[in-house]
């Protein structure tokens, strides 16, 4: 049985790396990032545990998850007291990737999965260009929004061009080069996937780039200009993106003098309020237990004024991550979530990557609700866990020569 040891490895270790694959399968409706969970990771990792227990740590596992702790035990309270799911659907996969942590870093080979994360940022890009070469880019900005789901995809380009732009620094020679160009490949996609948050997260990114890349001043500035000219560039020819982003004024404009309501803006500006204002502080403690895709049950509880009644029922959630715990679980959840971000913070405090991503969850759940959304959500946490495998692979390493 020893002889099929290294193929287990093999195979653990790929279940992880697929997760670009699934980033793909969003627009070919092949896979259900969910489901792959528990129909691939939990048996390949279930095998690999009955013939490989010894090498198993279960102290890894636990650590990992320890930052989530918080929003996992106030999911647990505030199902039982709603008598209804409040994310139970989504943190039972966390739980499973987390559990499998402490095998993933046992198979783990060092920087391995940096070299493949930008390798897929290659692949994003030959397959967003290609759809653009084929329809033209005029069609493609007209199109995108309808062809597949956009939050989905920009959320996947952005993490996976900072991960590669950020491991850049991290390496010298030639992998240097190789990842600063993947990571630029993915800034391409980013942009190409029409997000207005693309900016914002962009600026973010540029902003840990520049602290944490090496060489004096003058180099480290002369490579983020060289970025930004590049960005610069495919935001001038992709002219439709463009003009979104000069709407943005216009919106807030139209909504402060009561008429632009209706508009993108608009719209998370109301729902924001009524969220908060509306709704919150009729169940400020444990919140309301409302799921995605049903805000019409809270229409009721909004107040008719300037904001209309059916700006609450239309929408499938609040456009924020924070206003969306504050209202489906109170503070109990809302106080849950924080923590889970400050433990992972401190947690990972001397690592750029995973850094990166905290700031990025945060931002990108200022105006969209992604880290609830089970896809997104799932596509995180196994980005997290091969970052993570990483670091302590690395300190193994170190340990083992001391």
């Amino acid at each position: 049985m020893k002889k099929y040891l290294p193929f287990l490895d093999f195979l653990l270790l790929s279940t992880f790396f697929l997760y670009p694959v699934l980033f793909i399968g969003i627009d070919l409706k092949v896979f259900n990032a969910t489901r792959f969970v528990w129909s691939i990771i939990l048996p390949v990792f279930a095998v690999w545990l009955v013939f490989n227990y010894r090498r198993y740590d279960v102290k890894l596992s636990l650590k990992f998850l320890g930052p989530f702790f918080p929003i996992i035990i106030a999911s647990a309270i505030l199902s039982f007291y709603h008598h209804r799911s409040v994310d139970m659907d989504i943190l039972p996969k966390l739980i499973i990737l987390g559990v499998a942590f402490g095998a993933l870093v046992a198979v783990y080979k060092k920087r391995q999965f940096y070299i493949i994360n930008s390798i897929f940022c290659w692949l994003a890009l030959f397959w967003m260009g290609s759809i653009v070469i084929q329809e033209g880019i005029h069609a493609y900005i007209n199109n995108f929004t309808y062809r597949i789901n956009q939050n989905e995809t920009y959320m996947m380009v952005v993490l996976m061009s900072g991960v590669s732009l950020l491991a850049s620094q991290q390496v010298s020679g030639k992998e240097r080069i190789f990842h600063l160009l993947s990571g630029l490949a993915g800034l391409v996609c980013v942009i190409l996937t029409q997000s207005r948050g693309a900016l914002l997260d962009i600026f973010v990114l540029f902003c840990f780039f520049l602290f944490s890349s090496k060489g004096d001043l003058k180099s480290k500035l002369l490579m983020l200009f060289s970025l930004l000219l590049v960005c610069t560039v495919v935001f001038c020819v992709t002219n439709g993106f463009g003009g979104k982003m000069m709407r943005i004024g216009n919106e807030v404009a139209l909504w402060l003098d009561g008429k632009g309501q209706a508009t993108s803006i608009g719209t998370r500006f109301s729902l924001w309020y009524a969220g908060l204002v509306d709704v919150f502080p009729h169940f400020p403690i444990m919140g309301t237990a409302v799921t995605e895709g049903h805000l019409g049950d809270l229409a009721q509880l909004v107040t008719l004024t300037k904001r209309p009644g059916w700006t609450i029922g239309m929408q499938p959630h609040f456009h924020n991550d924070f206003v969306q715990m504050a209202v489906k679980g109170g503070l109990v959840y809302l106080t849950a979530g924080i923590a889970s971000l400050a433990l992972l913070t401190a947690q990972y405090r001397k690592n750029v990557v995973v850094l990166w991503m905290i700031a990025c969850a945060v931002v990108s759940g200022l105006t969209e609700h992604f880290y609830f959304q089970p896809r997104v959500f799932v596509f995180f946490v196994m980005i997290l866990t091969l970052v993570v495998a990483g670091i302590y692979k690395e300190r193994q390493e170190s340990l083992s020569k001391s």
